[in-house]
């Protein structure tokens, strides 16, 4: 009998050898982010948001969520702010009537948080967002609930 050829067992070897080789390549491929689930948010990618049924974009929700977390501040506090750095949560401007809920353009409800940091005399005010497809940058999970 001749037995130059390959046996049944050296192809499956090779075969396994092969698939385990393009199963490290997809994982590489995904921890350098060329490969990217869509339904995964990316973080810096400014989608489109809806508010109170309007398009809009995440700098105008930017900007409202500043220009709420001010008056919020300003009643709450009084002017007698005294800490260095305070969160107000998206969910609490919602429900002290200051903003509308905020959706994103799959109607999903975002959430978020708007950080309030004391320096000298002024106060510096950074909003964070998270959507379904869309997380702001700097956004820390820990002060969203």
């Amino acid at each position: 009998m001749n037995k130059k050829g390959w046996t049944l067992v050296g192809e499956l070897v090779v075969f396994l050898i092969i698939v385990i080789g393009l199963i490290y390549a997809v994982y590489g491929l995904g921890v350098l982010g060329l490969i990217r689930n869509s339904d995964k948010p990316t973080p810096g990618v400014k989608p489109q948001l809806i508010i109170s049924g309007r398009i809009v974009n995440y700098e105008v929700v930017e900007e409202n969520l500043i220009e709420a977390t001010r008056n919020y501040v300003y009643q709450k506090y009084n002017d007698s702010f005294n800490g260095d750095t305070i969160i107000v949560r998206v969910n609490t401007l919602i429900e002290s009537g200051y903003i509308s809920t905020i959706r994103d353009n799959k109607n999903k409800k975002c959430s978020g948080y708007v950080k309030v940091n004391k320096n000298d005399y002024n106060l510096e005010y950074k909003p964070y967002l998270k959507c379904s497809n869309y997380i702001s940058v700097g956004y820390e999970n820990d002060y969203d609930w």
